[in-house]
């Protein structure tokens, strides 16, 4: 058994289905220059995308903030799913990463959590949660879920819409 088998193992994953790692930006700008995402972060994601593939396993990533710029980089090294996609950043249009990443990468997110769901009305919430359905999940490679956390003052109704939207059916 690897070291790295090792780790899950004591960790008690019997089979994970995905190896979890994390990378932050943010809405406007890198926290790293680009020099310092290839000479330290580039390789520790490389470790955490080959830890997923020696199980067999799919690698998903969580990364806030605008991440289009690097996507690139992350399809060639092996991540399959980019979870927490987040809409409001300007580079994060999710019809032009959809056309780039189609076929390369699942998206997990896309339900905006700090404009959608907590501040328009059902009917708008309704509404992106169509367009993700009909425009980013056709075809596959799309995870219906928020951007991220639902914070609780978001109205219930908005949260419930959009799932209803997703499952089809009321849960009121």
């Amino acid at each position: 058994m690897t070291s790295k088998q090792r780790v899950l193992t004591s960790l008690n994953w019997q089979e994970p289905d995905r190896v979890p790692c994390q990378l932050y930006l943010t809405p406007e700008f890198h926290m790293v220059s680009p020099r310092d995402f290839e000479e330290v972060f580039r390789p520790q994601l490389q470790r955490f995308y080959d830890l997923a593939h020696d199980f067999g396993c799919k690698a998903m990533m969580h990364s806030c903030g605008d991440s289009h710029e690097i996507m690139p980089t992350f399809i060639e090294r092996g991540l399959e799913v980019l979870d927490a996609m987040q809409p409001e950043p300007a580079g994060m249009d999710p019809e032009t990463i959809r056309a780039q990443c189609k076929g390369k990468l699942a998206f997990c997110g896309l339900i905006s959590t700090q404009d959608t769901l907590p501040f328009r009305t059902e009917e708008e919430c309704r509404a992106e949660a169509r367009h993700r359905l009909d425009v980013i999940a056709k075809g596959g490679g799309y995870i219906f879920a928020p951007a991220h956390c639902i914070q609780p003052d978001t109205p219930l109704n908005n949260v419930l819409a959009v799932f209803e939207e997703a499952l089809g059916k009321s849960l009121q």
